[in-house]
């Protein structure tokens, strides 16, 4: 009974919503957002939306998820994309940031925050590959 309680424990839902403020050189704009995302913690392994492919969690951590933390930075561009989810909290965070190197308009800031629910496991769907 307790490996199965704690099996249970490392599947789950969490149900995302805030806002998300995007800002450029042209225009800025708050809306909400809802993300839906399944965890596997002992796999380390993640999906969001419909589920399509899961993905590495890059970190998981006593106090946090983090389920992104890219960087590219060259001669035309930096781009940055930071997502990270208090487990303590419930907090979302996530920033996204692309700056041209060769545009002096091309600048773009994404900002998301909000509140993380837990829901029961939905599962990941089986993904049959032709290769």
């Amino acid at each position: 009974m307790m490996i199965w309680a704690a099996a249970a424990a490392a599947l789950f839902n969490l149900v995302c919503t805030g806002t998300r403020h995007t800002e450029s050189v042209y225009h800025k704009k708050n809306e909400p957002f809802s993300y839906t995302y399944r965890f596997d913690l002992d796999r380390k392994i993640f999906c969001d939306g419909d589920c399509h492919a899961t993905r590495p969690i890059p970190a998981v951590l006593p106090t946090r998820l983090r389920l992104t933390d890219d960087r590219v930075d060259n001669a035309a561009m930096s781009v940055s994309d930071f997502v990270y989810i208090d487990r303590q909290t419930g907090e979302f965070h996530g920033t996204y940031t692309y700056v041209s190197m060769r545009d002096r308009n091309g600048l773009l800031l994404i900002k998301s925050t909000g509140h993380c629910e837990r829901v029961d496991f939905t599962g990941f769907p089986v993904i049959e590959n032709k290769f």
